[in-house]
């Protein structure tokens, strides 16, 4: 059962509990969410209405901390890999680049919260001329 697995693998985390693990994985994710999404409607979804990318996330960061704490020398390429995918995509979202399915977050009056934007550019190339 789940519950035998669990407390297997938290026997092997040095006093850390996945629990405690999913709490830090979900805090991470939100600091990149929080400024356009409703991150407690986000969590607190269930079954078939959690967003899959962020439960795929979640899975990939939970899985990269333990690792991390089992063996922090021996973390697999493959965990270090899905967790920059993971942090690429909420990066993203955060930006402005994909735009997932997800509640907003409301103001109190229930207005969409003003999305932040930044202004960037390149610097031309020195040897342009015009």
């Amino acid at each position: 059962p789940k519950a035998i697995r669990i407390e297997a693998l938290n026997q092997q985390l040095d006093g850390t509990t996945v629990e405690e693990i999913e709490k830090d994985a979900k805090v991470e994710m939100e600091t990149y969410l929080r400024v356009k999404f409703n991150t407690t409607a986000i969590f607190s979804a269930v079954g078939e209405n959690r967003h899959r990318d962020i439960v795929r996330i979640m899975i990939d960061l939970v899985l990269y901390y333990v690792s991390l704490r089992i063996s922090p020398k021996q973390v697999q390429e493959t965990r270090l890999t899905q967790y920059n995918k993971g942090i690429k995509w909420l990066k993203e979202v955060r930006d402005g680049d994909l735009t997932p399915d997800l509640p907003k977050y409301m103001t109190e009056d229930n207005e969409t919260k003003p999305s932040s934007f930044r202004f960037t550019s390149k610097q031309p190339p020195h040897d342009m001329f015009f």
